[in-house]
């Protein structure tokens, strides 16, 4: 099923944009409706062979408007817009830059919000997504761990999955997914974490858009939620991962052939979900950022030269927190914490310093019912990144643009799209999954949808 909408950043600022699947309503990006395509439009200023028209209003130019320019506005500037400002955009500045972007034009245009909405796949389930290129063709891929299954999506480089595999895998709950380059091939390699066995299973990409059987490691009571990174300083990629059963994080030192240490846990707090890695300070460590649903935080281990995380500083929150997005929202330079409170309908942002710490409270963005999920990424290109979320309880996506006028605030919050037929949202990834250079969006629950980017 596929579905497009785009808007213009005037419409977009103020009204709703919603996607269902029976209808579409919202804001068509477009010229402004004073634009003249002069190339193409008969003149009205000469008429027979040289002969000038002269008009009715006696200025001579045709048009009836007496200003002399016909144009027929009656500004007198010859612009056609009726502005007086002389550069035929509508908005009496005269600087000529602010025709409404359009969309599929190939051309990104700051504040404009083009889209593609595609249904992927009906299966239920789905517990984790992540992004890698699997088949080495240089095109994103994306890989889905359903609760008892784990599939592949080979992407086609324009937004679109035309081939998939269903993985061989054991029975059971898998919880977590994270894609990267285990084995130095310059090709990913998927891993996924199995909450039944208490093990992580690799699959080793052959570079054709085939795997390995999976290789379990043993990961500690119940692994959920992953990452991986580059975190001892040497060139193999480690994994992190959370557990809910023993409120424990993990760390898993990678060997660079695909493999991984015993885990070396850390304690936790009450009921770790979703964790992301990033800098918080300026060291060139990782540090780690742990959502606490049950504890009510957000938990932040700075990384350290072995790979290890120093105790957590705990950010305490109005709320449950089901996942932290990170991103610099305020543009000072310093990475900043949103996270979605499904008790309290917000998303609650806390500022980074810069050395490692928070300040809040900060924004408290409300959203739509029970949000579960949320990303950080600038979906129209206007140099502020905006948070896109997911809800549970009215299966919808939608959006608070950083308002580009006060850095670190955000517009009111819109629904993007009601998902009737996609219950149980779980998960939200943001990649480029067309090469355009825009964040595209895939969504999960019982069933997985797209949100494409069409410039």
């Amino acid at each position: 099923m596929l579905f497009a909408l785009s808007r213009s950043t005037q419409c977009a600022r103020t009204g709703v944009i919603i996607v269902s699947a029976m209808t579409i309503t919202g804001c068509v990006v477009g010229l402004n409706p004073a634009y003249r395509d002069e190339s193409t439009e008969t003149s009205d200023e000469t008429s027979g062979e040289g002969q000038h028209e002269t008009g009715t209003d006696g200025s001579g130019d045709g048009d009836g408007d007496g200003d002399g320019d016909g144009d027929g506005d009656g500004d007198g500037d010859g612009d056609g817009d009726g502005d007086g400002d002389g550069d035929a955009d509508g908005d009496g500045d005269g600087d000529g830059d602010d025709f409404d972007p359009k969309c599929n034009n190939g051309v990104i245009e700051p504040g404009e919000f083009c889209f593609e909405v595609v249904d992927l796949m009906q299966l239920d389930k789905i517990q984790s997504v992540t992004a890698g290129d699997f088949d080495g063709d240089g095109k994103m891929d994306i890989g889905v761990a359903r609760e008892n299954d784990i599939l592949v999506l080979f992407g086609a480089g324009n937004g679109t999955f035309p081939l998939a595999l269903d993985l061989a895998e054991q029975n059971g709950k898998y919880r977590g997914a994270g894609a990267g380059d285990l084995d130095h091939d310059l090709i990913d390699d998927l891993i996924v974490a199995h909450e039944d066995s208490h093990h992580i299973f690799v699959y080793i990409s052959n570079g054709d858009g085939s795997f390995d059987d999976p290789v379990a490691h043993a990961a500690g009571s119940k692994p959920g939620d992953l990452a991986l990174a580059l975190l001892d300083g040497d060139d193999a990629l480690d994994l992190v991962t959370v557990s809910s059963d023993n409120e424990a994080v993990s760390l898993m030192l990678g060997d660079g052939l695909g493999g991984f240490a015993p885990p070396l846990a850390q304690p936790g707090q009450k009921d770790p979900l979703r964790l992301d890695l990033a800098h918080f300070n300026a060291d060139p460590w990782l540090d780690l950022a742990v959502a606490n649903r049950d504890d009510r935080s957000i938990s932040i281990h700075l990384g350290s030269s072995d790979g290890a995380f120093e105790l957590a500083q705990i950010y305490h929150l109005n709320g449950r927190p089901w996942s932290v997005a990170i991103g610099d929202l305020d543009n000072d330079g310093d990475l900043d914490l949103a996270a979605p409170l499904d008790d309290a309908d917000v998303v609650e942002v806390l500022y980074g310093d810069g050395f490692g710490g928070f300040v809040g409270p900060g924004a408290s963005v409300t959203v739509g019912d029970k949000p579960v999920g949320a990303v950080t990424t600038d979906l129209d290109v206007d140099g502020q990144l905006d948070i896109v979320v997911i809800n549970a309880d009215d299966k919808s996506v939608g959006i608070s643009f950083g308002d580009p006028d006060s850095p670190g605030q955000f517009l009111p919050y819109q629904t993007l799209a009601n998902l009737g037929n996609l219950p149980n949202l779980a998960v939200i990834l943001t990649a480029d999954f067309n090469d355009d250079g825009v964040g595209d969006l895939i969504v999960g629950g019982d069933g997985l949808w797209a949100m494409i980017s069409t410039p």
